[in-house]
């Protein structure tokens, strides 16, 4: 499996059960990306438009979730959980959608 493509996982900016602020955290990775879908609206006066990707990644031990990821210099976020595929018993990667919306 090649990941040729730098990216940044990236968590939220929240507060744990102890109210206990904790910033969000940029963790550099690689992966790989493929595009899955592209819509546009016909809507007058507006230009939103979506694209979906799937990306396939190693996750970091260090990282214990992400909300989205930095590729390309754009944002992204998950569409639902990450998948972990396993080969012979063991976490061999996973893979996530994700999406960038705008207007």
């Amino acid at each position: 499996m090649l990941l040729r493509e730098p990216a940044t996982l990236r968590t939220g900016d929240y507060y744990d059960e102890n109210s206990q602020w904790h910033p969000g955290v940029d963790m550099p990775i690689r992966a790989e990306f493929a595009p899955l879908t592209a819509e546009e609206s016909a809507d007058t006066g507006r230009t939103p438009s979506a694209v979906s990707y799937r990306m396939v990644f190693l996750w970091p031990d260090v990282l214990p979730a992400a909300t989205a990821v930095a590729w390309r210099d754009k944002l992204y976020t998950f569409v639902g959980p990450s998948m972990m595929l396993t080969v012979a018993g063991r976490l061999h990667h996973q893979e996530a959608i994700i999406t960038r919306a705008t207007g």
